[in-house]
């Protein structure tokens, strides 16, 4: 997902980058053509009585002067449709706002996941260390039980030699001997029962300490892997709060140069005024000129046809001609400002 993320937003900049050079290139269209305007400008203040003469040829290249409008408006809707592109990148950075959202969201649960995951964690430490406890306590029991058992042998065998004393010292305690022997025998059997009560306890413990530790050593184990789980966690989280905060710092610089754009594109496309140039008869291209408060005055440049020998003044009223050679414009908000004569007045 991220390598998709990756090449959206190098498509995303390659187009910003063709519109920011198309921009540039109209910019310095209407740097030559201000230039040549100016040029124009003092060829006509020279040349009145010649483009009376061009009346002819002007009429004769109508068709011209509409293809080149048509380029005006092929050159508009171009803007315009790079307009369009802007605005779809403005969705594409929303969309990726959005994705930038959901990854928060998923850092928030990937937070309480890892808080989770501590909890069980901490309640399997307490577990292991009560099953230790009682596995101490059952293995003191038992020590306990064998001194027990050995405090008793001590006994029998005291006892034991007590009566073979009486038996050497003196015939006439055989009475007591027997007492005593039938004393030892009882306290035999219930040695052996008690014997048997611990060895049978000793084994169910057994089993039950061999369990014990065994539990125990599972939960170890998963100890074990639930900190190396949170370890890895950890390890995603703060990769992915540094892919956020990159995410972040692209989206910012994203936003300024398509506002920069939006900017440069708006201030083109505000307030276009035409006005037809024909005094010429092939087009040569665009010439622009700037004047006072950042007015610019753009016209096509025409070649100059000097076969052409028929008086245009005479013909078309001396006020269409002071009006055809006019390169006054109106102040605008914009700084491009494109006049163009309308091909109405030669009619």
């Amino acid at each position: 997902m991220t390598f998709t993320l990756a090449i959206v937003y190098t498509l995303l900049a390659l187009s910003i980058c063709c519109l920011i050079s198309r921009i540039l290139e109209q910019d310095k269209i209407l740097e030559n053509s201000q230039q040549r305007i100016r040029e124009q400008d003092t060829l006509l203040k020279n040349s009145r009585q010649c483009v009376k003469e061009q009346e002819t040829c002007i009429l004769n290249k109508d068709a011209e002067m509409w293809e080149v409008q048509e380029h005006i408006v092929f050159k508009t809707n171009e803007l315009h449709d790079m307009t369009l592109k802007c605005d779809a990148m403005v969705a594409q950075i929303g969309e990726a706002n959005t994705w930038a959202q959901e990854v928060q969201e998923e850092l928030d649960w990937i937070n309480t996941l890892l808080e989770e995951t501590q909890l069980r964690v901490n309640e399997q430490d307490v577990y292991i260390l009560e099953r230790n406890a009682e596995r101490h306590e059952m293995a003191a029991q038992l020590r306990y039980t064998v001194s027990d058992i050995q405090g008793l042998d001590r006994i029998c065998n005291a006892m034991h030699a007590g009566l073979v004393k009486m038996m050497v010292f003196s015939d006439d305690g055989t009475t007591e001997i027997i007492h005593q022997q039938a004393i030892i025998e009882q306290l035999d059997a219930e040695l052996e029962q008690k014997q048997q009560e611990t060895d049978a306890w000793a084994s169910n413990n057994a089993g039950t300490i061999h369990a014990l530790q065994s539990r125990a050593d599972v939960l170890e184990g998963e100890n074990a892997e639930l900190r190396q789980e949170n370890g890895n966690l950890a390890l995603d989280l703060e990769a992915m709060i540094r892919e956020v905060g990159e995410l972040e710092a692209w989206k910012t610089a994203r936003l300024d140069d398509e506002e920069h754009a939006r900017t440069a594109a708006g201030k083109e496309n505000d307030d276009i005024e035409i006005i037809w140039h024909t005094q010429e008869t092939e087009g040569l291209g665009w010439s622009a000129e700037t004047g006072a408060e950042n007015e610019e005055t753009v016209a096509w440049e025409w070649e100059w046809d000097s076969d052409i020998d028929t008086d245009a003044e005479e013909q078309i009223g001396e006020d269409t001609f002071e009006t055809m050679t006019s390169y006054t414009t109106q102040s605008s908000p914009s700084p491009h400002t494109v006049t163009v004569m309308s091909p109405e007045v030669f009619n």
